[in-house]
C-alpha cells in the first residue's frame, strides 16, 4: 500500500525532497515510459504547491529548517555528521 500522503501533489512537493526526491525519479521514469504522456500523472507524479497561507508564519519558518536539514541533494542524503 501507499503512504496516503504519496497521493496528494501538494504533499508530494513538500515530502519528495526529504525521500529521495522520489518524484523526480517517478517523473523520469513516466517520460520514458509514456513520452507523449497518455497516462493521468496526477496521482503520482504531479506536484503543486502548498497553501501556506492559513499556516502561522513561526511553523511555516520551523518547516522551512527541517526541509533544509533534511533534504536529499545530487550526492545523496544529507550528511547529519556536520550539524
Amino acid at each position: 500500500m501507499e503512504p496516503l500522503s504519496s497521493m496528494d501533489a501538494r504533499l508530494r512537493k513538500l515530502i519528495s525532497p526529504l525521500m529521495g526526491n522520489y518524484t523526480r525519479w517517478q517523473q523520469k521514469i513516466s517520460g520514458t515510459l509514456d513520452p507523449i504522456g497518455a497516462a493521468d500523472t496526477g496521482m503520482y507524479c504531479d506536484e503543486i504547491e502548498f497553501d501556506w497561507s492559513g499556516v502561522d508564519p513561526e511553523l511555516k519558518r520551523r518547516m522551512d529548517e527541517l526541509l533544509e536539514k533534511y533534504e536529499w541533494t545530487e550526492s545523496g542524503p544529507p550528511d547529519h555528521s556536520r550539524r
